[in-house]
């Protein structure tokens, strides 16, 4: 996913999508969310819940490369493990970034 000026872009695995978001402090609000209507034969169920996780964020929380979006009751809804060039590989026993 990548930000910019309030809004952010992405991919659900088939389909692009864009939405606005509000952050202030720890607190993050994904809105205005769309998203393309291509056919997804393989993992357009996942896609679905990682678009209704999406949009069910309320906080986030960041260390290091790891970061956690939770919602209204603080439980995470989705996490994210930034992978950069020159870092050393994720362990074999991480797990997996999808929703929960």
């Amino acid at each position: 996913m990548q930000r910019d000026g309030g809004q952010a872009a992405g991919s659900g695995g088939c389909n692009r999508f864009t939405a606005r978001y509000a952050q202030e402090g720890g607190q993050l609000r994904f809105y205005a969310l769309v998203s393309g209507l291509q056919l997804c034969l393989q993992g357009g169920a996942s896609e679905m819940a990682y678009l209704q996780q999406l949009g069910a964020v309320a906080f986030y929380r960041q260390q290091g490369r790891e970061l956690e979006l939770r919602g209204t009751d603080g439980k995470p809804l989705l996490r994210f493990v930034a992978e950069e060039w020159g870092e050393p590989r994720l362990d074999e026993g991480e797990p997996p970034l999808l929703p929960q």
